[in-house]
């Protein structure tokens, strides 16, 4: 279990009780919005609140991975583990809130954990996958953690920077002002600092530009468009669960870049939970897969149409006006791009 530090500086050995509280509930509201970014919700996680040092102001809030949504076998969670954090959001979003070298110290242990899971068979003892089991929720603890306890510190700029994806940097900036706001109005807070090393704590007098609450996200002006292309995608972790919206499909796309996505093809559905067609390990598909565009990039994937599955042909491909009625805004229509393809 990993813990996120929130150390108070104070002219008293008090706090009062909102405060705690309040510091308590942003960590958890930041945790659960980098879960929903970097993993797409996919992992369970636990939060618990450590008692404090003796004599001193830390507040230490574990993290703790309890098991991620996409169930199967210890070998299928370890690759399941292994599809969200080598995701292009972990390495994108991790360079902007951890800084250079903290992400790249991380982004190679997730590659040293990679190999060390592709030099694992299938049927390896039992202890041993579980030991990879626990190592990769280490590492997604990791993140989450180091993730939580920058953002809440970081200036106001940096959350509300470019690369950082609207909702995400909603959720962050609100998590961080409310921390903030009560600090704010709790007289006895001088400083709060969220690394053990840190010795220059954030100074009262910056509190107030901390605590402004966010804007929501402009959502009517920036919707985004959809792209939608003909991709064919190995799958690492499909869903049979259609009513589920905590779970996504996981699969490789030709780039062999990770696709976390919907699929709202209801024919494909039906067949699934009819049990006419099956899915095997690597299953291929080929679909019509819409993306929403917005300003930040990419943020949204949907097959509307699944056209085949390890070479059993499903159905055909739907056209422009078939598309736009159930995406609405397209920026172009369906279109074979070779490129996308495996």
């Amino acid at each position: 279990m990993r813990s996120v530090l929130v150390h108070f500086e104070v002219s008293e050995s008090h706090i009062l009780l909102e405060t705690f509280v309040s510091s308590a509930q942003a960590a958890a509201r930041t945790v659960t919005a980098l879960n929903n970014e970097l993993f797409g919700g996919q992992v369970v996680f636990e939060l618990v609140v450590y008692p404090p040092e003796a004599g001193s102001l830390k507040q230490y809030i574990g993290v703790s991975v309890k098991f991620l949504k996409a169930a199967g076998t210890v070998y299928a969670v370890v690759w399941s583990l292994i599809q969200l954090m080598d995701s292009a959001s972990v390495k994108d979003i991790s360079r902007e809130l951890f800084g250079a070298t903290p992400s790249e110290v991380i982004v190679q242990r997730i590659r040293d954990y990679r190999t060390r899971v592709e030099e694992t068979p299938v049927d390896a003892a039992e202890d041993q996958l579980e030991s990879l089991r626990q190592d990769g929720y280490e590492i997604v603890e990791e993140l989450l953690v180091q993730g939580t306890s920058s953002s809440l510190g970081a200036a106001p700029e940096t959350l509300e920077s470019s690369t950082i994806p609207d909702e995400l940097s909603y959720e962050l900036r609100l998590a961080q002002s409310e921390l903030f706001e009560a600090a704010l109005e709790d007289q006895n807070v001088r400083g709060i600092s969220f690394q053990e090393e840190d010795q220059v704590p954030i100074p009262r007098n910056q509190f107030a530009v901390r605590g402004v609450r966010p804007l929501p996200p402009r959502r009517n002006e920036d919707e985004g468009e959809w792209e939608v292309s003909l991709q064919q995608v190995r799958i690492t972790s499909p869903v049979f669960e259609r009513e589920n919206p905590q779970r996504k499909w996981m699969g490789v796309n030709a780039k062999g870049s990770n696709v976390l996505f919907d699929i709202v093809d209801s024919e494909f559905w039906s067949r699934l939970l009819a049990k006419e067609i099956k899915f095997s390990e690597g299953s291929v598909i080929v679909v019509q897969m819409a993306t929403r565009v917005r300003r930040k990039g990419p943020r949204e994937k949907i097959a509307v149409r699944v056209l085949s599955l390890d070479g059993l042909k499903l159905a055909e491909q739907l056209d422009g006006a078939a598309l736009a009625s159930i995406l609405g805004k397209i920026k172009a229509p369906a279109r074979n791009d070779q490129d996308t393809l495996i």
